[in-house]
């Protein structure tokens, strides 16, 4: 999702989308990934004028770079025009540009028309967007963060749920929550239905701020959660935001305990992803 966090104790986040997409072509070399100073899992795109440096965001279905790096590449304003761009914190309209002969790895890429961000999504202003959803359509994938690498694998069955984002049951302090897996977030985020769950849990509690695409503050609690599972991933002692960010509300998620799962949460595992028309099905195997 689009947006970016002041870095705050234990769950320091940057919040954001983007994505850029991906040619359907045979299988190539798998992708390096590296990690950023706050968390990002980030991919290196190669284009005829320069290389990008884009954080994966499994939380994005619009793509998205920087104005910055848009002048930088001389990118030309897309026929299309604007579009919404839609982030934690609400939808803005961004305009779109044209981005020709880009590579991800080996992969060549289709054009590309990257929506313009006012801001880095990273804290320290170092990346130039976002790749996500829209990037791996039609394909299934392995994200391994214990190897840092983003592989193309077989086809992987999947029946898709109501959410078009990658989502799973999973448990918090033994109580039934809905993961939203969110690559793209440095730390991890979830709704005050959650934080009525949470406010049973001793500990140290604090404050943060949310700071969307286009500049605008959400304040945050930090609460602590004794115990996170979610498919083959088992954390404990969780510091976790608690923000009534305005997408819960446009997922249908306000009354329901809901978390997006930032990397200090998925930091070490393995995420397949398979990303169809109707919608995404994922998995999450232990560290």
């Amino acid at each position: 999702m689009a947006g970016r966090a002041r870095p705050f104790p234990g769950a320091a986040a940057a919040l954001a989308v983007a994505v850029l997409a991906l040619c359907p072509a045979a299988f190539a070399d798998p992708v390096s990934l590296e990690q950023s100073a706050d968390g990002h899992a980030v991919v290196e795109l190669s284009t005829p004028s320069g290389n990008l440096r884009l954080a994966l965001d499994t939380g994005a279905d619009t793509s998205a770079l920087t104005e910055a790096a848009i002048a930088r590449l001389g990118l030309a304003p897309a026929p299309s025009g604007s579009a919404a761009l839609a982030a934690l914190t609400g939808q803005s309209r961004v305009e779109r540009y044209s981005l020709s002969g880009a590579q991800l790895g080996t992969l060549d890429l289709p054009e590309l028309l990257p929506a313009a961000l006012p801001h880095a999504p990273d804290a320290r202003g170092q990346l130039d967007g976002f790749l996500g959803l829209d990037a791996l359509a039609g394909r299934s994938w392995r994200i391994n963060l214990a190897a840092n690498r983003l592989e193309l694998i077989p086809d992987q069955p999947c029946t898709p749920g109501a959410l078009s984002l990658p989502a799973i049951e999973g448990e918090i302090n033994s109580r039934a929550v809905l993961v939203l897996v969110d690559t793209g977030l440095a730390g991890s985020v979830g709704n005050p239905a959650l934080g009525r769950q949470l406010s049973r849990t001793p500990g140290r509690q604090g404050r943060a701020s949310v700071i969307g695409a286009g500049g605008e503050a959400i304040s945050a609690r930090i609460m602590r959660a004794r115990s996170v599972s979610v498919s083959g991933l088992a954390r404990r002692h969780v510091e976790i935001a608690i923000a009534a960010l305005p997408v819960f509300e446009t997922l249908g998620l306000a009354q329901r305990p809901a978390l997006f799962a930032g990397m200090d949460l998925l930091d070490g595992s393995v995420i397949t992803l398979a990303v169809m028309e109707r919608g995404t099905c994922m998995d999450i195997l232990p560290p």
